[in-house]
C-alpha cells in the first residue's frame, strides 16, 4: 500500500495477504474509535490503520519486545499505543475493553510444516512468529475464544489465515456466535482473510 517498512530478523516479513487484510478492514470499518492489532510484528497493520484513522485509538500488541522495538520504528502516529504481552493480557492490564475492531495476522503454519516454508522466512523469522501449533489453529482458536471479553457488540473481527484453513475457522467463528461477513481471496483464489461480526456468544 505504498508504505516502506523497516524489517529485521526479529519480525515476520509481511506477505501480499497483508494488503488483502487491510483492504477488508477499510471496506468494513469506517469510523472506529478503538482498534486492536493483535500480534502486530513489524507494526504494518497498526501503522497504516492509525494513519488512515487518526482520531481512533489503536492498540498494537505483541509478545515479543524485539518485535515491538521494530514496530516502534514503523509507527509514526501518536494515536497508537504499543503493548507487550501474550495476546489479550496487555489489554487486561491496561483496561482495554469494548473495542470496535480486532484485526490480526497471527502465526498459522503447522509446526510440522515449518520446514517447507521458503528459506527467507524459515531462516530469518522468529519461530514464535510463524508457528501455529500442531494443527495451525492454536492462536486463531485463542483469539476467537478470548475476544468476547474485549470487543463490543456488533464489532468487527478480521483474521488472516493460511490457505485451506478458512472452512474450519468459519466453523469456529460460527460456534462462538459470530456472523461471517465475507472471506477474501488471494490471486490464486485461496481464501486468506475472514471478516466476522460479533452478534452473540454461544456457550
Amino acid at each position: 500500500m505504498g508504505r516502506r517498512m523497516n524489517i529485521t530478523d526479529d519480525v515476520l516479513l509481511p506477505g501480499p495477504e497483508i494488503e488483502i487484510l487491510l483492504s477488508a478492514f477499510f471496506d468494513y470499518v469506517k469510523n472506529p474509535s478503538t482498534v486492536v492489532d493483535l500480534c502486530t510484528g513489524c507494526g504494518v497493520l497498526g501503522s497504516i490503520i492509525s494513519e488512515r484513522f487518526q482520531k481512533a485509538k489503536v492498540y498494537a500488541t505483541d509478545i515479543s519486545k524485539k518485535a515491538l522495538d521494530v514496530a516502534r520504528t514503523n509507527i509514526n502516529f501518536r494515536n497508537v499505543e504499543l503493548l507487550q504481552g501474550d495476546l489479550f493480557t496487555p489489554l487486561d492490564r491496561n483496561g482495554v475493553y469494548g473495542v470496535d475492531v480486532l484485526i490480526s495476522n497471527p502465526p498459522y503454519c503447522r509446526t510440522q510444516d515449518i520446514y517447507r516454508l521458503p528459506r527467507q522466512i524459515r531462516d530469518h523469522t522468529p519461530r514464535i512468529a510463524i508457528d501455529g501449533g500442531k494443527d495451525g489453529y492454536f492462536l486463531h482458536r485463542r483469539i476467537i475464544e478470548g475476544a468476547p471479553k474485549y470487543v463490543a457488540n456488533n464489532s468487527i473481527v478480521i483474521l488472516e489465515n493460511e490457505a485451506g484453513q478458512s472452512l474450519e475457522l468459519r466453523k469456529m467463528l460460527d460456534e462462538k456466535g459470530y456472523a461471517i461477513e465475507c472471506t477474501r481471496k488471494n490471486v490464486k483464489g485461496e481464501e486468506r482473510v475472514i471478516v466476522a461480526r460479533r452478534i452473540k456468544w454461544k456457550h
